[in-house]
């Protein structure tokens, strides 16, 4: 699907919510899709008093200006790259669809909408039989490597052993759970 909608960016500073303490404001971006429009927080701030209103960026001597122009151009290339993928991908794109993906949420994901159950965790080597598998598939298409293959398959031979031995166990349910500490004898796993 491609869809053809036009996407505008445009960067301001919030002088509503310009600080008392060091007289600085935040730096907004705002995407509109198709006259709709959606506000992103950059995580800056700088010196209203710097900021051109024409150029969209902080006009004030030094390196930190250099730094927040440089995020400035770096956030509006991400979006451009994200608003291209979801383009081919959807068929109408929402400024908020947007901001999801730069974010790292899913494109359809809205805090109104209960989030369903979540899903039941993978144990670890459930996880790596499905990337060797998928990764096979790419070798078949000769995309991968037969000896990168190999190499995956000789890792995963290897950590299953290492699981074995130190926690006595054929698997486990999260990485999160090791804690690798050399007076340790007994760790959770599933």
């Amino acid at each position: 699907m491609k869809s053809n909608q036009k996407l505008s960016l445009l960067f301001w500073v919030k002088k509503t919510k310009v600080s008392k303490k060091d007289g600085k404001a935040p730096l907004y971006a705002r995407i509109t899709i198709d006259g709709k429009d959606e506000e992103l927080s950059l995580g800056r701030k700088i010196n209203p008093q710097f900021w051109d209103v024409n150029l969209k960026r902080d006009c004030e001597p030094g390196s930190e200006s250099k730094k927040t122009n440089s995020k400035i151009e770096q956030i509006k290339v991400d979006l451009e790259r994200h608003f291209a993928v979801l383009q081919s991908l959807h068929e109408v794109i929402t400024p908020a669809m947007l901001k999801n993906v730069f974010t790292g949420l899913p494109a359809t994901y809205s805090k109104d909408v209960p989030t369903p159950a979540l899903q039941e965790k993978k144990k670890l080597f459930e996880t790596t039989d499905e990337f060797i598998s998928m990764f096979e598939k790419m070798v078949n298409k000769n995309i991968r490597s037969f000896e990168t293959l190999k190499q995956w398959r000789s890792t995963r031979k290897k950590l299953e052993e290492f699981i074995l031995f130190q926690f006595k166990n054929n698997d486990i349910l999260e990485i999160s759970e090791i804690v690798f500490s050399p007076f340790q004898t007994k760790v959770s796993t599933s």
